[in-house]
């Protein structure tokens, strides 16, 4: 697969007047963290600092200038971690929000299906989580719920839509 290269202000036309939505994990929030750092102007990836900056205590001072909008840490790498970030920009219409969620598939992802049709963009991904926190050896449940997402999120979004589910293969 040969890797493309975009620039600061490449990456920023893509996302310009995008609403998108990273659901998911610990690896979600760094990609979101990835996205919020080059969409803020900084032409290169976060250092391991930057990516556990304030990651289990609530702090007003955030890297990028991003709302911190729902934080509660029941405890380290607990599926019960409650995190919503999310960065706006006025002058390049972005709107860039991050949630937490242990599983493709549970009460917090069916309370989030109705606002799903306001983002043009849905990446998503639990797998860690799904197959290794819940007992799910052979990953039959994590592929169950994974088509009742995906079959709801078509249910929500009805126009079209660009839904990726970042997958280990």
């Amino acid at each position: 697969m040969d890797l493309v290269s975009l620039s600061t202000e490449e990456v920023r036309n893509l996302f310009k007047h995008q609403r998108v939505i990273l659901i998911g994990d610990s690896i979600v929030r760094g990609i979101y963290k990835d996205l919020c750092c080059v969409l803020t102007g900084n032409n290169r990836l976060l250092y391991s600092n930057e990516l556990q900056f304030n990651r289990h205590q609530i702090k007003k001072e955030t890297l990028f200038g991003e709302a911190i909008e729902k934080f509660y840490a029941n405890r380290r790498n607990s599926a019960f971690n409650v995190e919503q970030r999310s960065l706006k920009s006025k002058s390049f219409g972005y709107d860039v929000t991050y949630i937490f969620t242990s599983r493709i598939w549970n009460q917090k992802m069916v309370q989030l299906l109705s606002s799903l049709d306001k983002y043009d963009i849905i990446i998503v991904n639990s797998q860690i989580w799904d197959l290794s926190r819940y007992e799910d050896n052979d990953g039959q449940s994590y592929l169950k719920n994974l088509d009742i997402f995906f079959s709801k999120v078509k249910l929500v979004k009805k126009n079209n839509y660009m839904v990726d589910e970042c997958t280990n293969k």
